[in-house]
């Protein structure tokens, strides 16, 4: 008898089963889940769907279960459970080949890449959100725009904002808000808000959730690093020029070179030729450079790391060493420095 279950998380046994089934269909089981359901027959498992917050992924339907509206079932329990946590819009990455199997069960296309696409479900949508954030943000007129995560905040930053600025009537600075950096997305923010308050054309805007980071962009289905950055740029740069660029009248987006990184360079050059698509210029600032060192916030952190301090502080704007020197930002240290402090 072929049944539904649930599976226990917890216990290694039952991840490492749910791993192989997953893995002799090319689909890697990733650490983030925290929900999943199978249909096994005599203990054998014959399909599985999973989800990480409200991210729905990882499905696979054994050969023998296809055409059985197995993956309809498998999506109606997990969004049961989404609706237990009070979450009621989610989000879905998949192959394209297997786009009309969503579509089909509701899922609206948010973005279709070489390798992968976007689709969301739920009670809003894009268009309803950004419509909101451009009445409250009162954005109007044409605009630039920068993506940033600032973990931390950097003299860095700074010098882009500020190069960007000096050619942007208005400077949109959207905050990646996916909060699992080492820094909160409150604390990045409000870091960044205090740390451009004398920019006057600089508006700070939490980038919400269609703005997508690295670290929650699902790779289940791609195999190769230099797939998962080319279907993660393009997804990214699309909806951003779809979307963004289009509700808010976006001409111009500026970037930091990256001389030193592969995965963050070959992403520039993805988002160079996708926003060329929707008429956006993506201009690229050479990073700025104290002496012989490129300013960035891993070296940040990789000296907070090291409890060089005052060396660290010398690549900060002051709003960044303010909240460092704060009761937040000493925990933010020990974080860091993994509780030894």
């Amino acid at each position: 008898m072929i049944t539904l279950s649930e599976v226990n998380l917890k216990d290694d046994n039952e991840i490492k089963n749910i791993s192989i089934f997953l893995e002799s269909l090319g689909i890697k089981f990733e650490a983030d889940i925290d929900y999943s359901v199978v249909y096994k027959e005599d203990d054998k498992i014959l399909a599985s769907a999973s989800k990480s917050k409200n991210i729905l992924k990882c499905f696979g339907v054994d050969k023998s279960l296809q055409g059985e509206n197995i993956t309809s079932v498998m999506l109606t329990a997990l969004v049961n459970k989404l609706c237990e946590e009070e979450i009621f819009h989610y989000f879905l990455f998949t192959k394209k080949n297997n786009e009309d199997v969503f579509t089909s069960l509701g899922f609206k296309l948010l973005y279709r890449g070489e390798l992968s696409s976007l689709l969301e479900n739920g009670i809003y949508s894009i268009d309803d959100k950004l419509d909101t954030m451009k009445k409250d943000f009162n954005i109007s007129g044409e605009n630039s725009a920068i993506v940033l995560n600032c973990n931390p905040y950097t003299k860095g930053h700074r010098y882009i904002i500020e190069e960007a600025s000096k050619k942007s009537k208005t400077l949109l600075l959207f905050i990646v808000q996916e909060d699992r950096s080492v820094f909160s997305f409150k604390d990045r923010f409000e870091i960044v808000k205090e740390g451009v308050k004398d920019i006057k054309n600089a508006v700070v805007i939490p980038g919400g959730e269609y703005i997508i980071s690295s670290a929650s962009f699902p790779t289940y289905f791609l195999k190769k690093k230099e797939e998962m950055v080319l279907s993660q740029a393009q997804i990214d740069a699309g909806i951003f020029g779809k979307y963004f660029c289009s509700k808010f009248n976006i001409k111009d987006r500026y970037v930091g070179q990256e001389p030193l990184d592969f995965v963050t360079n070959q992403y520039n050059n993805a988002l160079l030729e996708e926003l060329n698509k929707f008429g956006v210029k993506l201009h690229i600032i050479e990073r700025l450079k104290l002496g012989e060192t490129i300013v960035s916030a891993s070296s940040v952190r990789k000296l907070i790391k090291e409890d060089k301090i005052s060396e660290a502080f010398k690549l900060l704007p002051e709003a960044a060493i303010n909240f460092l020197n704060s009761p937040r930002g000493y925990d933010v240290i020990k974080k860091i420095q993994g509780g030894k402090r």
